[in-house]
């Protein structure tokens, strides 16, 4: 059965950031990472997860010429994901993302399993 999936989020994202010890959460991103992850529960509407490959395109729709990088704006989008749509983000076989400049700020995310012949 292939899984597709495609949701907006009224919301931009905060990004995680490393320390030498490992990751830290802010406040910030911790709501932002629940609010994808209870979109992509609605979105998915009882659609198993992904347990296998998949392929994901992320439109970050920004307010405002200052931003975080786009791989962690990444990274925190696919942790909010993991276990809610797909098992786990290293099965990610392909990815596109790209930000463009508007108001209100939002991100647009589409994934669909990746049946590999």
């Amino acid at each position: 059965m292939k899984v597709s999936l495609a949701f907006n989020v009224p919301s931009h994202q905060a990004e995680s950031r490393k320390s030498a010890r490992g990751g830290w959460k802010t406040e910030k991103l911790s709501s932002y990472q629940e609010l994808i992850g209870w979109e992509a529960v609605k979105a998915s509407k009882g659609q198993p997860i992904i347990e296998g490959n998949f392929k994901a395109i992320i439109k970050f729709g920004l307010k405002g010429k200052r931003h975080g990088d786009l791989d962690n704006m990444e990274k925190s989008t696919f942790d909010a994901l993991e276990g809610i749509v797909f098992r786990n983000d290293k099965s990610l076989c392909h990815k596109e993302s790209f930000y463009t400049y508007c108001d209100p700020p939002y991100v647009e995310i589409w994934i669909d399993e990746t049946i590999l012949v």
